[in-house]
């Protein structure tokens, strides 16, 4: 698993077009705007499992608090690294990996959709600890 995590004044997507393993969305889906939110690039590759995710959330949720972020977006991206896991493997663990940082109900989580390319708007802060690369 890699992260690109982003402590950002601003993040907005738009989706562009679907990939051949893109999840089917609904018309909300197509456009997301956040203030102040901690955005969470996540790749997942083949060795990742449940085991090794539950770790990656505790982590994770550190860095939010250290940040004083309420709000995570998780944004699946497959751009950092060469060993993907498969689609359906990869939305399986996503969603796994959500859930267990929804637990913590220190912040609210989402996640955007899988499989899609995204144009985005990004406002990133500048302090110590708001842009971290995490490869697990």
């Amino acid at each position: 698993m890699k992260l690109l995590i982003l402590d950002c004044n601003e993040f907005a997507y738009t989706l562009d077009h679907k990939t051949a393993a893109g999840e089917e969305i609904i018309e909300s889906q197509k456009v997301g705007s956040y203030k102040n939110p901690l955005v969470v690039f996540v790749t997942i590759e083949e060795k990742d499992t449940e085991q090794t995710l539950s770790p990656v959330a505790k982590e994770l949720r550190r860095i939010a608090q250290k940040n004083n972020v309420k709000h995570v977006i998780l944004n699946p991206f497959a751009h950092l690294s060469s060993q993907l896991a498969s689609p359906p493997k990869a939305i399986e663990l996503l969603d796994f990996f959500a859930k267990k940082l929804k637990e913590c109900n220190d912040f609210r989580t989402e996640r955007s959709v899988f499989g899609w390319y995204k144009q985005f708007t990004i406002d990133v802060k500048g302090h110590e600890y708001s842009q971290i690369f995490r490869e697990y």
